[in-house]
């Protein structure tokens, strides 16, 4: 990661480093280079049916604004639904999981503290990693992916029939 001098900066909503990887399109917004590492800061556009599946962050805390749309959420042993407005915290340690359930993509803006972990993984995985690469690959930036508990599947089941 690489530190820059810390300036006030200002980015258009199309602005921004694009990144596809699994679970949708991420725009960097603020990276930690500019935030002398405190955090990173993405815009996500998360396609109707993606978005991340049951992992566990054990290096950073997550904060993800939900700005568009509405997404189905696994946090620890709860299931909500997230629509825009709200704000999910995640701190390390969290089983969390996310589904865009609407017909359209959910804008979610997602920030990372302490930041750059997300940005050099996003930037390994775009796209280029099979499923099975990805465990491994995620297991070296601290993220442990989890076997679906039951609750989140039996969930992604209902939420799947409702939509089509």
């Amino acid at each position: 990661m690489e530190t820059r001098e810390r300036i006030a900066a200002h980015l258009a909503r199309d602005e921004g480093r694009e990144i596809r990887a699994p679970g949708g399109l991420f725009t960097r917004k603020v990276a930690a280079g500019e935030t002398g590492g405190a955090y990173s800061l993405f815009e996500r556009s998360v396609p109707p049916g993606g978005g991340d599946p049951p992992h566990i962050q054990h290096r950073e805390d997550e904060c993800l604004y939900v700005v568009e749309g509405e997404l189905d959420l696994l946090l620890g042993e709860e299931l909500l639904a997230a629509r825009a407005g709200s704000l999910i915290f995640v701190p390390r340690g969290t089983l969390h999981a996310f589904t865009n359930r609407g017909k359209t993509p959910a804008r979610v803006l997602d920030l990372t503290t302490p930041g750059g972990t997300h940005e050099v993984l996003l930037e390994e995985i775009g796209g280029n990693a099979s499923a099975g690469d990805l465990r491994r690959v995620y297991a070296r930036y601290g993220i442990e992916m989890v076997d679906s508990p039951a609750r989140w599947a039996d969930a992604q089941v209902q939420a799947s029939d409702s939509r089509a």
